[in-house]
């Protein structure tokens, strides 16, 4: 089952084509790798909390979607802190949270389907219509896999838990990684099958 963040709303935010917050979007984040500005940072979360006002949602949406990524945000920082400084590990660490942050807003706003048809409208544009359906064909088995890769966890933490491996890293690691890079495999074969030209059903793709 794919997990679907979209909150149901009306405002500008979501009746913006979902196409558009797309490219929006990858402008946002290329700018904020391009101009490494301490004003510029600011100024693009200022932009972000308004955009959640406008949109009329409650930030704790945005900070339950970056609680999962917070382990590797406290690493990035380490690692900054090691080669450089606590200010430019900072600096890192708010430029990656702000970008989540924005993606959620994506998420938030726009149908898995809407998303998936945007891409593809996009790519269509420049790279034609059969690399378009494989962009939004990948676009979606990831988004399926994102959830999957959830599922197996739990599905092999119970396991273990019932055989007394709970506290165990290994145990759980191991069989996550093997099932997870199995599962991706089945993906990667799926758009191969796909990309020999056989045909793709509307309702395959696109899932809210």
């Amino acid at each position: 089952m794919l997990i679907s963040l979209y909150t149901p709303g009306n405002s500008p935010v979501h009746r913006t084509p979902a196409g558009l917050k797309i490219v929006l979007l990858f402008i946002f984040c290329t700018l904020l790798f391009l101009l490494q500005s301490w004003w510029f940072l600011a100024g693009a979360i200022a932009a972000v909390l308004a955009a959640y006002l406008l949109a009329k949602l409650s930030l704790t949406l945005a900070w339950q979607a970056m609680r999962p990524a917070l382990w590797v945000l406290v690493l990035i920082f380490l690692v900054q802190l090691w080669l450089n400084d606590w200010q430019f590990g900072l600096y890192v660490v708010l430029r990656f949270a702000i970008m989540i942050v924005a993606a959620t807003l994506l998420t938030l706003t726009s149908k898995t389907s809407e998303m998936i048809e945007g891409i593809e409208r996009s790519v269509g544009k420049v790279f034609g219509a059969d690399v378009a359906e494989k962009v939004g064909l990948a676009f979606s088995l990831s988004l399926r896999f994102i959830p999957m890769v959830r599922e197996t966890y739990q599905e092999v933490r119970e396991a273990q838990k019932a055989r007394g491996l709970g506290r165990n890293w290994r145990a759980l690691i191991t069989p996550t990684m093997i099932r997870t890079l199995k599962s991706a495999d089945d993906i990667a074969q799926a758009i191969d099958a796909r990309s020999a030209g056989a045909p793709l059903a509307k309702d395959e793709r696109h899932h809210d």
